[in-house]
């Protein structure tokens, strides 16, 4: 079929929303219908049919459209137009909106902040973002604010940040308890007013540091050293 019997084949124009619009006939392609909602117009999108606008012999035809609160044109298949502008439109309103500040996660990963970023391009409801951390060694303080429109990937992110967040505090905690230890070792290993057993129980744990040991157990047996050393040494002063 020769290219230029295809306008001749098909109508000039279709009628959409009562009113009568040129059709581009272009190969390869839909016959695409140049429409904008801008203005008094602005969203009269939201009125086409569901079903789409086809040609006589059931052709559908597509919609190729400036909608306000996009600053690009939306392009889609009229049947699939209304579910895109929205999307689009409720996208652009995302990537605007001044995401707002979160608390700064220093003794533990604060709870999700839900913030509303405008109202929904179909429904008119509100549209609702979720701020949490997410690791990231590259940031400065290692951990990043994260912002989703998605309230599940949220609490996923949060959940792992947590994890993460009780990992790297516990790694901290270890290595003051073992900076503790060495200190104490070199005060204290050589101290006969020490029972010769906590003396080597210090040893031991400074130098094997056993990962099998908790934070907890650790602390205990550094409080236990520091109050007989302080005991001892107040013994051999009387």
């Amino acid at each position: 079929m020769a290219k230029d019997s295809v306008p001749v084949k098909n109508p000039g124009t279709i009628k959409v929303l009562g009113d009568d619009i040129p059709i581009e006939y272009l190969p390869g392609r839909l016959p695409c219908v140049r429409i904008d909602f801008l203005g008094d117009n602005a969203y009269a999108w939201q009125n086409l049919p569901d079903e789409g606008v086809r040609l006589a012999d059931g052709t559908e035809v597509m919609f190729c459209a400036l909608v306000e609160g996009y600053r690009y044109y939306v392009e889609a298949k009229s049947s699939k137009f209304k579910k895109t502008a929205r999307e689009f439109v409720n996208h652009q309103a995302w990537h605007e909106f001044s995401k707002p500040d979160l608390p700064s996660p220093e003794v533990s990963i604060p709870e999700i902040v839900a913030f509303t970023y405008g109202s929904d391009a179909m429904t008119g409801e509100p549209l609702v973002g979720y701020g949490t951390f997410v690791y990231d060694s590259w940031y400065s303080t290692f951990w990043r604010p994260h912002f989703t429109c998605d309230k599940a990937e949220a609490e996923h992110l949060r959940e792992k940040a947590i994890e993460r967040f009780s990992s790297e505090r516990n790694v901290a905690d270890r290595k003051a308890l073992k900076k503790r230890l060495g200190e104490l070792h070199a005060q204290h290993y050589d101290n006969s007013l020490l029972p010769l057993e906590m003396r080597e129980r210090l040893r031991v744990m400074y130098y094997a540091f056993p990962s099998g040991v908790s934070a907890a157990e650790i602390r205990a047996f550094i409080i236990t050293v520091e109050a007989e050393a302080e005991t001892q040494h107040v013994l051999s002063s009387l």
